[in-house]
């Protein structure tokens, strides 16, 4: 599957995860596209292009908890 991959920092009045979540929702919806917002190591939320959360997940040992790429079984983590 094709696809463009950008990372994108937090302004910095945004100060709570609540407050990340709704810039986060307003970015997907204003550019249609789908955002993982990475709060931490351990949870992502998932934001489809409508700027509705589509899940919140939590980190499980082992696997990636934010977007990546495989090729040939090597994965590569896209965090900039």
């Amino acid at each position: 599957m094709e696809a463009v991959y950008a990372r994108r920092a937090l302004p910095s009045e945004i100060e709570t995860p609540v407050e990340a979540e709704a810039w986060a929702c307003t970015f997907a919806r204003q550019h249609r596209c789908r955002v993982c917002l990475v709060l931490s190591r351990r949870w992502s939320v998932w934001i489809d292009a409508q700027g509705e959360v589509e899940a919140r997940t939590e980190a499980i040992p082992g696997e990636p908890n934010m977007p990546f790429m495989q090729v040939r079984g090597r994965r590569f983590l896209l965090e900039g």
